[in-house]
């Protein structure tokens, strides 16, 4: 037994046609920016892939090794292979090794402190090489700061009661 619904709310509905010609447009708008957004892609990775392969990275490395005497001190790389000379200020936070990544060739590194320069050397740095600067041989170089004044007390209240007379 089969019921057939009967009543006002009953539409039949019959598949509307589409027409070649709404269709179209909308494809090829819709095709045409994939296309636009494959080129842009592939355009950009081409840009950064020239950027990258045109860059030379440092092939060498320069490694200061400082202790705690040496806070404070800047510590100056020059070369002419620099556009200007690296300069760093030593402080706690920057550890005891600093490094500075340079391309082969002649510098110069020279340690400032208080104005006044502590050691200098000039060196080469080779090809795919390290160099290794240890610093604390030259701490015997810094300049020495006065011993603070200490005062002695001059009240009997600050000196302990075994030492009273």
């Amino acid at each position: 037994m089969s019921i057939t619904p009967t009543g006002p709310g009953l539409v039949e509905h019959s598949a509307v046609p589409t027409t070649p010609s709404a269709e179209g447009p909308r494809r090829a708008l819709v095709l045409g920016m994939i296309l636009a957004t494959a080129m842009l892609f592939v355009a950009l990775f081409a840009v950064l892939y020239f950027k990258w392969s045109g860059a030379q990275e440092p092939s060498s490395a320069l490694v200061v090794v400082t202790t705690p005497a040496f806070e404070g001190a800047e510590i100056v790389v020059e070369g002419v292979a620099l556009p200007e000379p690296y300069r760093v200020r030593v402080d706690a936070r920057r550890g005891k090794s600093i490094p500075f990544y340079l391309d082969r060739g002649s510098y110069t590194l020279r340690v400032v402190f208080d104005d006044r320069e502590v050691y200098s050397s000039d060196f080469m740095l080779e090809a795919n090489r390290m160099v290794k600067v240890d610093l604390s041989a030259f701490e015997d170089r810094l300049p020495t700061t006065a011993p603070a004044v200490r005062t002695m007390p001059t009240d009997d209240t600050a000196v302990p009661a075994s030492t009273r007379n």
